[in-house]
This record gives structure tokens, sequence and C-alpha cells, in this order.
């Protein structure tokens, strides 16, 4: 529920800021547009969630109680992937201002001796981000930004919500079509678990990510 009113809000700010847009005369209109862009990016990054990981470490004692003979996998999740499209305004003093949505995934399979244990960390992301270009050279730059995200998370029958922070910084390229980025991120996203589900006290998404991204 808290992340529909998150998204609610944000959508009443934009709408708000399009109809400025639309009462605006059609020279500054053009400029507007003209600064508007969309954006895609992956991530890769390292992440540590400990009750998800105390929770398989039980689940692999539960199946093998007598302990393992044949194990292919380890036992603990320590990657996570993310697919972000994002919505972005660009000033002419070097500001940039996006609206991403994300969807990322740290993915676990085990196999115990004859039992195979799949589990899948999950969540969505959704919130406002700003960043500043600087150190501009040619057809390149710098940049560093920070935003505010609300996660949904969920991991079996746990879920959590939290918000978040997050830090980047990376380097752009500008090209004739597209502009392409390449950056690292920290998450600050942990978040305690809702309905009393005993197994897993919180879901950790919290990390340090590389991501590469194109800007159409």
């Amino acid at each position: 529920m808290r992340i529909l009113t998150f998204a609610l809000l944000i959508l009443v700010f934009f709408e708000a800021s399009a109809q400025v847009v639309f009462d605006l005369p059609d020279k500054e209109k053009k400029v507007i547009h003209n600064n508007l862009f969309a954006s895609f990016h992956v991530t890769l990054g390292f992440v540590g969630p400990t009750d998800v990981n105390n929770y398989i470490s039980r689940e692999i004692d539960r199946i093998a109680p007598g302990g393992v003979f044949f194990q292919q996998g380890t036992s603990t999740i320590s990657v996570a992937c993310a697919f972000n499209f994002a919505v972005l305004y660009r000033t002419k003093n070097n500001f940039q201002f996006s609206l991403p949505i994300e969807y990322g995934t740290a993915p676990k399979t085990i196999i115990i001796d004859n039992t195979t244990l799949k589990f899948s960390m999950n969540r969505f992301s959704i919130g406002p981000l700003a960043s500043y270009r600087f150190l501009e050279q040619n057809e390149s730059s710098l940049y560093a930004g920070a935003g505010l995200l609300y996660h949904n998370m969920w991991f079996e029958n746990a879920s959590a919500s939290v918000l978040g922070p997050r830090f980047e910084f990376g380097y752009t390229t500008f090209r004739l079509l597209n502009d392409f980025e390449f950056f690292v991120n920290v998450d600050l996203a942990n978040g305690k678990t809702k309905d009393n589900f005993a197994a897993v006290q919180s879901i950790d998404f919290t990390g340090f990510y590389f991501g590469t991204r194109i800007i159409f």
C-alpha cells in the first residue's frame, strides 16, 4: 500500500509539472522537449543478506540433517542484478533529474545430494534521482548523483519495504544518436519483514553495483 501511495505522489508531481509545460509558449515547450530523454540500464552487484543466507543454511541442514555428501553451488546469495528504465530531464547547467523504475533479483540454485534447492530474492524500486555533470571534455564527462528509492522486496513467503538512498558516480560518453554511461552505485536497502515471518527477519539488497546505461 505504501509503494502505491509513493508512486501516486510521484505521478501527481509529474502530472502537475506536465500541466505547467502545456501552459508554456511553444518556444519554451520545444526547449523542454529537447531536454527530455529515456534510459535503460543493467547493473550487477554484490550483496550480503544475512537473514536470507541464514535461512538458506537452515534449509540445507533440513534437507541433509546427517551431513552433505555432495553440494553444487554455495549456500549464500552474494550477487544481484537489476534492470532499470527511467525518464530523464537535463538542464543547461549540467543537472539531470530522473524517475527510474527498477526490478532487481538475486537467484540461487543449490544441488544437495539428489535434491535441487532454488531461491530468489527480488525487489521492485521507484523514486527520484538527481545528478550533476562535471569535467566535461569533448564528448565525455564525469557525473555524481544521489536519490531516494522506495524498495518493495520479497523472498519466499516474506516481504519487506523500505525507503533507501542511492549514491552513484559514473562516466558519460556523448554520441550522435545515444549517450552511454558506465557507473558504480551504492544502494542502502535493508527492510524488516512483514507478517511476523519468523524464519527471515529482514531482506537486504544493500550493495555495491557496477552498471552500464544507454540514454536515447
